[in-house]
Order: structure tokens, then sequence, then C-alpha cells
């Protein structure tokens, strides 16, 4: 039996459509990798009541197989994410 005090984390990619799946379930989101599913995250946990902590993935070597914020489209859309 795992202790009640872990605390789950989720690495990875996470698709859009298993938002309202993952959000009960994990503390803290590794690789929030665009702006859109940052804010589709942000209202899903408004609806839910729920604060996750998100941690953006930045793709720094611009590899295409690679997920993430490209640096421009982070700078782009960094205000956005802060508000």
């Amino acid at each position: 039996m795992l202790p009640s005090r872990l605390r789950w984390h989720f690495i990875g990619h996470l698709q859009k459509n298993k938002i309202r799946h993952a959000l009960p379930l994990f503390e803290l989101f590794h690789g929030i990798d665009s702006l859109a599913l940052f804010q589709d995250m942000e209202r899903i946990a408004a609806e839910e009541g729920l604060q996750p902590r998100l941690l953006l993935e930045v793709n720094l070597a611009g590899e295409a197989s690679k997920h993430g914020f490209g640096p421009e489209i982070l700078r782009r859309d960094l205000e956005a994410v802060l508000s």
C-alpha cells in the first residue's frame, strides 16, 4: 500500500482530450507544450475547482520531432500564460 502523502507528477505529452481525466490525479504537470493546452487546462481546472501546478516545456533545439514552445513562440505567448 502506498502512503497517502505521495504527490503524483504527470511527465510527458498530455493530449487535450485527456485533460479532464488527468487533472484530479496529478499535482504537477511537466511538459505543457502550447498556449492552447495551457488555456484548456486552466479552463477545465477552474470548472473542476482544481489548482494544478504546471511546468512549461521549451524546445530550445527546435527539433521538429520534439514537443514544446519554441523560444520565439514562448516570448510571444508568455504574457498570456502569466495573466
